[in-house]
């Protein structure tokens, strides 16, 4: 989640996005089941960058899909795989992710991707191999992963 955001968290549903008021309930909802831009597979994760645009990962659509602040569809991003979790952190993107559903469901088995990534380009700066679910980046730029096996690993550390 952005620290940017006061007011309200965005929060990923099943087949859309809801922006939530921070006392509880949606205050809107956009999104249906599909493939079409603004439509969802498996969102699971979203992030708001200081820009206050909204990308969501459309994880079964393998895409990352970003969205106006009032959430107009903007564009999407599909050479990143099936992106797990998204974060800005200042104003640098991260991403965990896996060339496809087949490697995600593969578990600890097969490596997935710990992604820094260009906001402008979707070039990616560097990556990490692991095989990751969600992380945090914390303030003191630590990186934390949960793993799928159920495991919390210190990927990056500050130190390094």
């Amino acid at each position: 989640m952005s620290r940017n955001l006061t007011r309200r968290q965005f929060i990923g549903a099943s087949a859309g996005v809801a922006a939530a008021a921070s006392l509880g309930g949606a205050s809107r909802t956009w999104g249906v089941p599909g493939t079409a831009p603004g439509e969802f597979d498996t969102p699971h994760s979203v992030a708001v960058a200081p820009d206050g645009s909204i990308w969501v990962s459309d994880r079964g659509n393998a895409r990352i899909q970003r969205f106006e602040p009032d959430g107009r569809y903007f564009d999407s991003w599909d050479h990143l795989g099936a992106v797990q979790c998204i974060e800005f952190y200042r104003d640098e993107l991260w991403i965990m992710t896996h060339r496809s559903i087949g490697e995600l469901l593969g578990w600890d088995s097969l490596g997935g991707r710990l992604m820094k990534v260009d906001p402008a380009s979707g070039a990616v700066l560097g990556s990490i191999t692991l095989a990751g679910h969600f992380f945090h980046r914390a303030p003191s730029g630590d990186i934390w992963v949960i793993t799928p096996g159920g495991r919390v690993v210190e990927a990056v550390s500050r130190s390094t």
